[in-house]
């Protein structure tokens, strides 16, 4: 009887397993020139039938132009309603000021005339007394 190895013996023979490594040339080479012209060659049918690249590319062409477009228009909003603000602070900040200006002035008119009005009525009864008293002699003293 024939000896067996541990394994047992194989119902299929052996076959190449790198079938896909098989000799293929090489395409021949372009120049640059060359391979440009028929990588931008329109093909056959590619006016009626455009390649998933391209639809693929075009859509996301337009999806970063749409991004692009939102971002803008909401940095400007921003932009504006920032603007916006300082103007109304500065413009609230410069009222109040000439606001508080002319108060302080009409106050200190106000004020001026009651301390002049005040002054000339304390004067006025002193001024009479002053009239009403008989003149004296001026008189020098040795």
């Amino acid at each position: 009887m024939r000896m067996r190895g541990i394994e047992p013996p194989r119902v299929l023979p052996h076959k190449n397993l790198n079938l896909a490594r098989l000799p293929i040339p090489p395409h021949p080479r372009l120049s640059f020139q060359q391979e440009r012209s028929v990588a931008n060659r329109p093909g056959p049918h590619q006016d009626q039938f455009p390649s998933a690249r391209t639809g693929a590319h075009s859509l996301i062409q337009s999806l970063i132009q749409s991004l692009i477009q939102s971002l803008i228009q909401s940095l400007i909003q921003s932009l504006i309603q920032s603007l916006i603000q300082s103007l109304i602070q500065s413009l609230i900040q410069s009222l109040m000021q000439s606001l508080m200006q002319s108060l302080m002035q009409s106050l200190m008119q106000s004020l001026m005339q009651s301390l002049i009005q005040s002054l000339i009525q304390s004067l006025i009864p002193q001024r009479q007394e002053w009239l009403s008293e008989p003149s004296r002699p001026l008189t020098c003293r040795p």
